[in-house]
């Protein structure tokens, strides 16, 4: 039995890697310093963390050339993602659960980094993502990328405590009449969580606009293996949480085995 899942695993490993593997161009543009718009060809590697260069084709031709950050202020693929530039604050904290640092507050670094285009609307909601570190931003008209505020650390007392300080900047910057408060404390610093509040937030502002949603085409495949126990946060109605308010939090036992893949949808 053991080793019948040992092989349906590996299976899915090699799909994962053979449909990965098929890396190509695709129609796209990039936006130079002069503000030019250029139609090429994009190599789409499908980046999971925010790249810092891309190669391209221009039409016509078959020589590949290269685009930096310093060359160009945004760039996208037209069936995929689109990135744009900003010199941004990057929180450079730990968040490695046995090295957090003390403090609530992040520790910024101003960083030049192509930023993912998640949610384009009257708010606009972007990502950086780099190995360990994803962080969202927002924007509002052409005001500067706002970052997110969330941050694991250790509180006063030596407790394991979360700063959902973004729940406030929502409450904040993004209020309408349509989205109550509770919705937003119900709001998790994850990609689904805040693509759902955006589109709802623009749509309540102006319903009559569509909100474009950015999202390459990717056909996913999840199960993970899982033994012991769990911990689930149910809800939270505070914009701070620690280890000694753990009442809302559901404590279950499971077991499995599985395998993760994800590959890419070839037209």
């Amino acid at each position: 039995m053991l080793s019948d899942k040992l092989i349906l695993l590996f299976f899915f490993i090699c799909l994962s890697i053979g449909v990965k593997g098929q890396i190509r161009f695709e129609k796209g543009y990039f936006v130079g310093n002069d503000k030019v718009k250029t139609v090429c060809n994009i190599r789409n590697v499908d980046w999971d963390n925010s790249p810092s260069s891309f190669r391209y084709q221009l039409p016509g031709s078959n020589e590949v050339l290269e685009a930096t950050l310093q060359d160009v202020s945004a760039f996208g693929i037209d069936a995929g993602n689109a990135y744009v530039r900003a010199f941004v604050k990057v929180d450079q904290s730990s968040t490695d659960v046995s090295s957090l640092s003390n403090g609530r507050n992040p520790e910024w670094k101003e960083e030049l980094v192509f930023l993912k285009v998640l949610v384009e609307g009257e708010a606009t909601l972007l990502q950086y993502k780099r190995e360990e570190i994803s962080q969202f931003y927002y924007q509002k008209g052409d005001s500067l990328f706002t970052p997110l505020i969330f941050k694991r650390y250790i509180d006063g007392n030596g407790q394991r405590a979360i700063h959902f300080g973004f729940r406030q900047q929502l409450l904040n910057d993004l209020s309408c009449e349509g989205i109550s408060r509770l919705e937003i404390e119900r709001t998790n610093y994850r990609e689904g969580d805040l693509v759902r509040f955006f589109e709802r937030y623009n749509t309540c502002r102006n319903p009559a606009a569509k909100n474009v949603v950015k999202q390459a085409k990717r056909n996913v495949f999840n199960v993970k293996i899982t033994a012991g126990a769990d911990l689930t946060m149910l809800s939270t109605r505070n914009f701070t949480f620690t280890q000694q308010r753990q009442t809302q939090r559901k404590r279950g036992f499971s077991t499995g085995w599985s395998g993760r893949g994800i590959f890419r949808a070839i037209s």
